[in-house]
């Protein structure tokens, strides 16, 4: 029983956040540029502050975990070049091909990671590492994702423009600001804190509620096959190889609540846009998005239930 209520306390406020969505959507008719601004908004200066002040207020060497860091990049690299060399095998279409690999690898993780283990441990010095976790994977996920779709349609990739858009990223910005204000032993004042504090704090709310605003079904019917691929593969099938593997190398408690939210939490809003501006099927990648947050609500529960159950988180 306790198990079932400690999945149903981090599920149930995300279920009724995207639901806010959903309905102010279609109750005060929020348009979609509406709501891609604001989305941009969370993503360019909500997240990255969040990011800044959980790196700024961490106790640094205490928190960095290199196996940690080394297995969740490593594990992220594998599934991608797995998916990588299989999915053209059974998708022709190389453009839903490429939409698909990156809807199964590519994790929300820095909203549903900060999310989920700030709900089961609240009182836990650990969200530094959750977001030195979610840095590195959002420098994985840019660089991979150009790759991805410049060779699927055999383009010539520009490295340098690759490097350039991935040190860009507002959350790889937010990260390494957080990192050299803490090294460099700058102490911010109180007043500032606290409207960094409730900067913060806006934007897990406000992303969900976004999220669920941007929920729609059409075009469900024609790629109900390819979205069920992409939802198995993504919240059951790579979460039950990789999560028995940390287990056995000896990850526990927060940490692999950090690596469970990384390989379970739903497919990231920003594939919608890299998909659509690179050549990918955007229509497929929305519907990805939706799906995966959907079905998420029952798997990030389950896996959450079955830790507890078996005693590792």
């Amino acid at each position: 029983m306790e198990g079932l209520l400690l999945s149903f306390r981090v599920v149930f406020p995300m279920f009724i956040l995207m639901a806010l969505g959903y309905i102010l959507k279609r109750t005060i008719h929020l348009t979609d540029a509406t709501l891609k601004q604001i989305n941009k908004m969370i993503f360019s200066i909500f997240l990255p502050v969040v990011l800044f002040k959980n790196i700024y207020t961490s106790d640094f060497l205490a928190d960095v975990n290199p196996v940690l860091l080394i297995f969740g990049g490593a594990a992220t690299c594998t599934t991608f070049l797995i998916l990588y060399f299989l999915m053209p095998h059974f998708v022709k279409n190389r453009s839903d091909a490429a939409t698909m690999v990156q809807g199964i690898f590519r994790s929300n993780n820095v909203l549903f990671g900060l999310t989920i283990v700030g709900s089961i441990y609240p009182d836990s010095d650990v969200l530094g590492m959750v977001s030195l976790l979610a840095a590195l994977t959002v420098f994985i996920y840019n660089t991979l994702v150009v790759f991805l779709f410049e060779s699927y349609r055999d383009a010539k990739m520009n490295v340098v423009s690759v490097m350039a858009g991935v040190a860009k990223n507002p959350m790889v910005v937010g990260i390494f600001i957080g990192i050299l204000f803490l090294l460099s032993g700058i102490k911010l004042p109180d007043m500032l804190m606290d409207v960094i504090s409730d900067v913060g704090g806006m934007a897990t709310p406000l992303a969900l509620i976004v999220l669920g605003g941007t929920f729609t079904f059409n075009g469900f019917a024609r790629y109900r096959i390819k979205l069920t691929a992409c939802a198995l593969g993504k919240l059951v099938i790579i979460p039950a190889f990789v999560l028995p593997v940390a287990i056995v190398i000896g990850f526990r408690g927060p940490e692999l609540v950090a690596l469970m939210s990384l390989f379970s939490s739903p497919t990231a809003v920003a594939s919608f846009t890299m998909s659509d501006q690179m050549g990918g099927n955007g229509e497929l990648a929305a519907l990805i998005i939706v799906v995966t947050s959907i079905c998420s609500i029952v798997t990030l529960f389950t896996w959450t239930y079955l830790g507890n159950l078996f005693g590792v988180i």
